[in-house]
């Protein structure tokens, strides 16, 4: 998941008090495969500050079990009047152009690597 956060004036702060805490809750009701992130952005244009986080859920239940978690939900509600907009977006990793799969390494693999000796 990537969330973007963007507070109404003045509610930087606060908004920024929450979401400390948001991705360690996540975490310690197990619903994450890995750790949260959370980057502080500024618009290029506005100026305005907004927070990005970044995080996997660790199944596809994990987001509805969210829901149901009090801490969560506690984090949220209150995350809701500070808030002039929210973005949640999918995302998953590109694999860059020109990359290629590297072939498979190890004992197992060793005689499919190598290329094929004819005998004349």
């Amino acid at each position: 998941m990537l969330v973007s956060y963007r507070p109404k004036k003045g509610r930087e702060g606060r908004l920024l008090s929450l979401l400390r805490r948001h991705g360690p809750a996540l975490e310690s009701e197990g619903l994450l495969a890995g750790v949260a992130r959370l980057l502080r952005a500024r618009g290029k244009r506005d100026g305005r500050v907004h927070f990005v986080e970044t995080f996997e859920w660790r199944d596809e239940l994990a987001s509805g079990r969210a829901h149901e978690t009090p801490a969560v939900r506690a984090i949220w509600e209150a995350m809701e009047p500070l808030l002039e907009s929210m973005e949640l977006s999918l995302v998953e990793a590109v694999p860059q152009a020109g990359k290629r799969k590297r072939p498979p390494s190890g004992p197992r693999h060793a005689a499919a690597a190598r290329p094929s000796r004819r005998r004349r």
